[in-house]
């Protein structure tokens, strides 16, 4: 372990499991294992509490999402070509599957089972970077086209800033993973 990360309390790995309970396997790795383990949401709030607001937050987010996709790729495609009906399809198929994933979470939260809370983790960031993508090609395509507003760019970098910090709640979802695996 570095000096660095000995010091920073965000990016020490999870304890071990306790003695007394009988471990199988730890819990798989994903990438957000690499953002570090906070022992609190936003430093002050439990992280059930935390990992509740985030699944809230998650599936209004994904409604908001599915109800803006439509209008989202009608500006990125402006024929409706077979590679503009693919993509729409591909994007409303990640859509849904992040809401099932987004009950999964809610009822890994009920029941405490690791599992489903890890098949959110990892879909999180998947749509969370396709998210981010299609939104920076929104941008891009809006530029070439000479049609982007001031507005219009100060909403899509708001929600570019979302996606990106989204992470950080992801991170505390994988936290509360580990807090149920371990038993802290």
């Amino acid at each position: 372990m570095s000096v660095w990360n000995s010091y920073n309390i965000l990016f020490t790995p999870p304890p071990p499991p306790k003695p007394d309970h009988i471990v199988t396997r730890p819990p798989r790795c994903c990438p957000v294992d690499c953002l570090g383990y906070p022992q609190r949401c936003c430093g002050c709030i439990p992280l059930l509490i935390g990992t509740i607001v985030i699944c809230v937050m998650s599936f209004m987010g994904a409604i908001i999402e599915l109800m803006q996709s439509e209008k989202l790729m009608d500006i990125i495609f402006h024929e409706n070509d077979d590679l503009s009906i693919y993509f729409k399809l591909f994007y409303l198929f990640v859509i849904i599957i992040y809401l099932a994933t987004c009950f999964m979470l809610f009822v890994g939260i009920i029941t405490k089972k690791v599992q489903l809370i890890q098949i959110y983790v990892c879909t999180a960031c998947i749509f969370n970077c396709i998210c981010v993508a299609i939104k920076i090609m929104l941008v891009a395509v809006q530029m070439f086209e000479g049609s982007l507003e001031k507005k219009s760019l100060i909403v899509i970098l708001i929600v570019i800033l979302w996606h990106t910090t989204f992470f950080y709640y992801v991170s505390v979802v994988n936290s509360f993973k580990y807090q149920l695996w371990y038993h802290w």
